[in-house]
């Protein structure tokens, strides 16, 4: 296992898959293998949605490292191909796919991490039951769906590019 290597910004920051704002909020790209936190994100996640606690902001980034492990079984280089060759409607039902997956290893992350260290802590349980949900809601508000489909779009396109 390599561990990704992880990018904390506000506002704007550069990755090899382009240029994000906030806007954007956490991701992974697969072109340098980093995982870029958006610190604007998880004020929104505070103010907007009650995910105040730290486990909110790790689960956060353990889904963003979920996306880095499909990246190294190749799972998202195998989804890329399959994308290559399906409709938009195809596609994006994959994209959903990818995202519960990395919740799931999330969810494994979660779960060992309290059975090793002890450190959840009252309410964490209830926070992280409702975290894919809040983050759906911002996810697929208007704002942010213009937004996130382009970052999926220049994943699948930084993985076509390392995958030809």
């Amino acid at each position: 296992y390599k561990a990704p290597k992880m990018v904390v910004f506000r506002n704007s920051v550069s990755s090899a898959c382009g240029n994000a704002t906030s806007q954007s909020g956490p991701f992974y790209c697969s072109g340098d293998q980093a995982v870029y936190i958006d610190l604007d994100f998880f004020d929104q996640l505070e103010t907007n949605y009650g995910a105040k606690g730290d486990f909110a902001k790790a689960y956060v980034i353990a889904h963003e490292v979920g996306h880095h492990v499909q990246y190294l079984l190749g799972t998202l280089q195998k989804v890329s191909q399959q994308q290559a060759r399906m409709s938009q409607a195809e596609s994006n039902a994959l994209n959903v796919r990818l995202e519960l997956q990395a919740d799931f290893f999330a969810d494994v992350w979660a779960h060992h991490d309290n059975a090793k260290y002890n450190s959840m802590e009252a309410g964490d349980i209830e926070e992280g039951l409702m975290l894919p949900l809040r983050l759906a809601t911002i996810i697929y508000s208007s704002r942010l769906t213009v937004v996130h489909s382009q970052r999926l779009s220049t994943m699948v396109h930084q993985l076509s590019v390392h995958v030809g």
